[in-house]
């Protein structure tokens, strides 16, 4: 556990200054209506009603035309595994017309309604792609809400990419401070925790679009 906050600082760098949020190109999109589809960007992602709110069931594998998004490695298949990372500001402008980013209240009802932070990313994450434990037992969840999220890792500043298949990551729409850090849920393999903290809104991390 130790080393894992070790590896958690190392994705802590200095806050830059934050910059609002502008429209990217494509940035329109049909909203799927209660059918528990959405098509955005040529590409349709299953959606699940949580806590009264209607939560992409998939990471977003969209490309924005002003940057700021990575599939993780640099390697196109795994954009299409575990959809690609963002950076913030980027994150708060790519969700189709009718949808956004999530902020803390959405996450905190999200986890609520799955049991709470210490057992919900078992009930959450996907029944397969994560990390067996060091004592041999699975890393995966049972996905009781068809949430499915998956380890799609993170893209630090320096381009350096970690933690695929361990550890997965969401921004929220809510930033801690004026200093450039945002707060963000994980999960990993380790536990069936759902962590809220924060972190430089340089990461490249997933996200996941509500309405």
């Amino acid at each position: 556990m130790r080393f894992i906050k070790q590896r958690w600082r190392t994705l802590v760098f200095a806050a830059v200054t934050a910059v609002g949020a502008v429209c990217v190109s494509g940035c329109g999109g049909d909203d799927g209506g209660d059918d528990g589809s959405l098509n955005y960007g040529g590409k349709t992602y299953r959606t699940e009603v949580i806590d009264g709110k209607r939560w992409m069931a998939e990471n977003l594998n969209y490309k924005p035309s002003s940057g700021g998004s990575w599939c993780y490695g640099d390697n196109d298949v795994n954009c299409n595994k575990y959809g690609r990372l963002y950076d913030w500001e980027t994150a708060r402008a790519v969700c189709p017309d009718g949808w956004r980013l999530p902020d803390r209240a959405d996450w905190n009802g999200l986890v609520n309604a799955a049991g709470g932070s210490y057992t919900a990313g078992k009930k959450l994450k996907s029944k397969s792609d994560w990390k067996v434990r060091s004592d041999g037992s699975s890393g995966n969840g049972t996905d009781d809400f068809k949430f499915s999220a998956i380890p799609g890792g993170t893209r630090d500043p320096g381009g350096d990419f970690s933690f695929v298949g361990e550890f997965g990551y969401w921004w929220t729409a809510t930033a801690e401070d004026d200093r450039g850090f945002v707060y963000m849920q994980g999960m990993g393999y380790i536990d069936d925790n759902v962590d809220e903290r924060s972190s430089s809104d340089r990461i490249g991390f997933s996200v996941r679009c509500v309405k």
